[in-house]
């Protein structure tokens, strides 16, 4: 048995032997099948057999995606990208899925990277089991689909990054955090620490940024009132070093309150009957103001305005402009006798008597006139009927007063009396013991001696009279004139500090703003920032500057020069209506080229406002 299998087993290789060449060549075949067989199926996962389905997943951009790599569900290769086509809107991949594989429709689609080279596949991430799920055909849509950012967006964003970081001060911190064994540990707490706020800031990018581009609005606009912050802080020191000061009197204030509220409490409960009558007498009161309220708003209109702006008006076009009637006014005459009133026989004075002149053109005067209700308006009472005999009042030729004229003659058991004279539309009660006749007008004649003396008397009196009234009315419009004048000479004066004030203030205002056109500049816009420093100057200074400004506008592009100015202080040194001196305090930053980072220079400025043409323009600048 053995002889026998020996004998096969050599005759197998002497004939393998003899055909050893095709031999040779069948291995080598077989080989290649099995080497091929190997790479299609096992390291390019190429399986004719494998049935699938293709899904279409549309991204806005490829993210570094290639054909024939891989698609995954959380990290398990269920399938191959066959293709890749551009749309108008992104790019549309084509994957083909294993068939037996299960993937949710709504599962979010991710493109992933093995490595920062590449190496990029698809990554499903079902967020469950159920269906519905893809099938042949089905299509992924943009919104459910996220990509990675670029390499070189990556790139791009690292350096504008880096260019931010100040090598300086990266090697004091690497200097700090070696000077002990826990300096790797606190680097480590660092990183971790960046990294969990970076991962917190990751959902609000896009506010973050938002408020980064607003903040930088804000953060200028306190640095440009840096100087006005550190002044309100040192105020609001001093009133709350004040405040505290004042805590003691605070505190005893409030201890001594309670005892003065209780004080008044007992004023006002020992004196509540007195006050009850005061409340009643001004219900009166107010009852009789009511019903001169018209009155009292034509006594005190609210038209008329300021005196001291009714002054002011007064004075334009450099002078005192006035208006002045120096005539006499026209007199009330209310038919009173003209007499010493040291005669003898000066008569009574009148009870009722008033301003009886009804021309329009008269100014019209006394209480009748008043504007208000005039059913309402209160009457002064007649005085009771007295059995004394009043004294007869002759009436003087001429009386303007008709009832001096006119005497009514009261027929009764008295002899004949007078009685006192009323005022028009007031009717006149009679006693029955009197039982006059109100309808019997007597006039009485006037004595001829009386008239004889009154004749003789009234030309010189009245003459004289009328003389001392005109020299009256002369003295009167002559101090008048004068304190008018006086008064318009300091007006004048007043209006015209007021003017140099105003248009020191307004010059100022203005030189603060020109101060900072001045200092500031942009070498990508110094054609802009020359015209306006030339729009806002004149004489000397503009055809020094516009000389100037050839030469520098070429250094600043090629220093790539920018500098902001601001204002920290200003004050007048002199000032007119025409030219005012300002004095300034100027901040100004600058960087270029060289210095990219900036410096601050602190400079005084002086600056010549000149008044052309109704603006102030810079005439003059100095830098003492």
């Amino acid at each position: 048995m053995i002889d026998t299998l020996a004998r096969i087993i050599v005759a197998a290789v002497r004939a393998g032997h003899r055909q050893r060449a095709w031999l040779s060549g069948l291995a080598l075949v077989l080989t290649l099948v099995v080497g091929l067989a190997y790479l299609a199926i096992g390291a390019l996962r190429i399986n004719p057999l494998d049935s699938t389905f293709q899904v279409t997943i549309r991204l806005p951009e490829s993210g570094g995606l290639l054909a024939n790599q891989d698609v995954s569900v959380r990290g398990i290769r269920v399938g191959r990208i066959q293709s890749l086509r551009p749309t108008p809107t992104g790019v549309e991949v084509i994957a083909n899925i294993n068939a037996n594989t299960k993937i949710p429709a709504v599962s979010p689609v991710r493109v992933s990277g093995l490595s920062p080279a590449g190496e990029q596949y698809i990554d499903f991430e079902p967020a469950s089991n159920s269906g519905p799920f893809l099938s042949n055909g089905s299509v992924i849509g943009p919104q459910r689909t996220t990509t990675p950012i670029p390499l070189s967006q990556v790139l791009a964003d690292a350096d504008g990054m880096l260019a931010q970081a100040d090598p300086k001060k990266l090697e004091i911190v690497k200097r700090e955090l070696s000077l002990s064994k826990e300096g790797p540990q606190k680097l480590t707490d660092i990183i971790d620490g960046s990294t969990f706020l970076l991962s917190t800031m990751d959902p609000v990018l896009p506010q973050t940024v938002s408020m980064l581009k607003t903040s930088r609005v804000v953060l200028t606009t306190l640095s440009d009132k840096n100087a006005g912050l550190a002044v309100a802080a040192r105020n609001v020191g001093d009133l709350m070093t004040g405040v505290n000061k004042m805590d003691r009197g605070y505190r005893k204030f409030v201890d001594q309150t309670p005892h003065a509220m209780s004080s008044v409490d007992n004023l006002f409960d020992d004196n509540s009957d007195t006050m009850v009558g005061l409340l009643a007498n001004l219900v009166t009161t107010a009852r009789i103001i009511y019903v001169r309220v018209p009155a009292l708003n034509a006594v005190f209109p609210n038209y008329r305005g300021s005196t001291l702006e009714a002054l002011m008006t007064t004075m334009h076009e450099h002078g005192l402009w006035a208006t002045a009637d120096i005539y006499p006014r026209y007199t009330c005459d209310y038919g009173t006798p003209r007499r010493p009133s040291s005669s003898a026989d000066y008569p009574e004075p009148f009870l009722y008597t008033y301003c009886r002149d009804d021309d329009p053109q008269v100014l019209i005067r006394g209480a009748k006139n008043a504007p208000g209700r005039a059913a309402t308006t209160p009457r002064a009472p007649r005085p009771a009927p007295t059995s004394a005999k009043p004294r007869i009042q002759r009436p003087r030729a001429g009386s303007p007063f008709p009832r001096r004229t006119a005497d009514r003659c009261c027929r009764s058991n008295h002899p004949t009396d007078l009685p006192t004279p009323r005022p028009r539309g007031e009717t006149v009660t009679v006693t029955a013991d009197q039982e006059c006749d109100t309808t019997e007008d007597i006039e009485k004649p006037p004595d001829d001696g009386e008239d004889a003396s009154d004749a003789g008397e009234k030309g010189p009196k009245t003459a004289a009279r009328q003389w001392k009234r005109y020299a009256g009315v002369a003295v009167v419009a002559a101090v008048y004139l004068g304190a008018f004048g006086l008064a318009g000479g300091l007006g004048w004066k007043l209006w015209d500090e007021h003017t140099v004030t105003q248009a020191g203030q307004a010059a100022q205002r203005t030189a603060i703003d020109y101060a900072q056109v001045l200092t500031s500049i942009d070498s990508n816009q110094v054609d802009q920032n020359f015209s306006a420093v030339l729009d806002g100057a004149t004489g000397e200074f503009k055809d020094t500057y516009t000389k100037a400004s050839v030469q520098l506008r070429q250094l600043l592009v090629d220093n790539k020069a920018t500098a902001h100015g601001t204002v920290v202080d200003s004050a007048i040194e002199s000032l007119s209506k025409t030219r005012v001196v300002v004095l300034l305090m100027v901040d100004q930053t600058v960087s270029n080229a060289v210095r990219p980072d900036g410096r601050v220079d602190r400079s005084r400025m002086k600056i010549t406002m000149d008044n052309v043409g109704g603006h102030w323009l810079a005439s003059k600048v100095e830098l003492p």
